[in-house]
C-alpha cells in the first residue's frame, strides 16, 4: 500500500515539535513525540520541510539530485565510519 506523500497537519506539527526539541537538545521532548506521534506523517512533513528549502536555495531539480548524490557519497565520513 503506498501512501500519499502530502503532509498532514498533525504530521507538522509533529516535525516542528521535534525540530524544536532538538534545537534546545531536550531529549525527553524527542521521546515524547517519537512514542507519541505517527512516524510516517512526522518523516513526510519533514521530507516536504526540507525539499521546500531545497528548493528555495537549488530551484534546478538537478542541482538537488546532484547534492543527494554528494551527501550519499559522503554518509559513511558523515557517521565516522571513514577516516
Amino acid at each position: 500500500m503506498s501512501r500519499d506523500p502530502e503532509a498532514s497537519a498533525d504530521g507538522i506539527r509533529d516535525a516542528l515539535a521535534w525540530l524544536e526539541a532538538t534545537i534546545h537538545n531536550d531529549a525527553d521532548a524527542r521521546g515524547a513525540i517519537a512514542v507519541n506521534c505517527d512516524p510516517v506523517a512526522m518523516l513526510d512533513a519533514l521530507t516536504m520541510m526540507h525539499l521546500s528549502l531545497l528548493s528555495e536555495v537549488y530551484p534546478d531539480a538537478a542541482a538537488v539530485f546532484a547534492l543527494f548524490a554528494h551527501v550519499r557519497a559522503r554518509i559513511p565520513k558523515i557517521v565516522g565510519q571513514q577516516p
